[in-house]
């Protein structure tokens, strides 16, 4: 036999045995952005937050499949379920992202994106009339520097971005910007924590048509991605049940 066919070989053993890993461990290894509070962030050496919390419910309680858990930064994580050294992550399941994943039909959690304003805003009324991002071309906004959404659909705004919540936060409650869109989920959780609650207020009006729906996504080359039916429908029985619903309740 020729060494350049041993070699070729050995490659395609290597690789089964590095993509079919979690399969052999019994583990299924999901990867998530580390900083993204109160949907997945790393303290103490460990991940936590609602997506943790709902992986855990599906995999490990209902079927019995084992999770590992790992922060990195967002560009690695999606490389990792790309190139298949990680099997899945939780997130909105792009044209792109669906060239290598499958996304399971049920989502996690549906985000919708409201205007947040200060509780003393002059036009308070006034903002709570508008229903679309077209609409918010004489106000002032604020983001936080990176945000791919904001990029992406407030890119004709004037729009001021801070590096932290707190400036945001802080911004808005002193009058400097009228108003932020962001998704209401994580807002009203920071906002909380941050201690802005009697400050800053959340307008009622969804400012897209719908919301925005993270779900699992499987990597296409991962031996779970046979599991997917599976999967949907633990989710939609947990939906239907509101057990989602309770597990999210400690992050209001």
């Amino acid at each position: 036999m020729r060494l350049g066919k041993i070699f070729s070989i050995i490659a395609i053993m290597i690789n089964l045995i590095l993509g079919t890993a979690s399969a052999d461990t019994g583990s299924i290894r999901f990867v998530y952005f580390d900083q993204f509070e109160p949907f997945s962030w790393l303290e103490d050496g460990r991940m936590q937050g609602m997506f943790i919390d709902v992986i855990n419910e599906v995999f490990e309680v209902r079927l019995g499949i084992p999770v590992e858990h790992e922060g990195y930064p967002w560009k690695r994580a999606q490389l990792m379920v790309m190139e298949g050294t990680a099997d899945a992550m939780c997130t909105i399941a792009t044209s792109e992202r669906r060239e290598y994943a499958l996304p399971v039909s049920t989502p996690v959690v549906r985000i919708n994106f409201k205007l947040f304003t200060s509780a003393d805003h002059p036009d308070r009324d006034r903002l709570a009339g508008i229903r679309s991002l077209r609409d918010l071309q004489d106000l002032s906004l604020v983001d936080i520097t990176g945000s791919g959404w904001a990029a992406t659909n407030l890119k004709d705004q004037d729009v001021h971005f801070v590096n932290t919540y707190e400036h945001m936060f802080l911004l808005i409650k002193l009058g400097r910007v009228d108003a932020a869109v962001r998704n209401d989920w994580q807002t009203l959780y920071l906002i909380k924590k941050t201690g802005y609650s009697e400050d800053i207020v959340a307008l009622p009006q969804p400012m897209t048509a719908e919301p925005m729906e993270y779900t699992i996504l499987i990597g296409r080359n991962s031996p779970f991605a046979a599991e997917i039916d599976r999967i949907d429908a633990v989710l939609k029985q947990m939906e239907e049940e509101g057990v989602i619903q309770r597990l999210f309740e400690k992050y209001r």
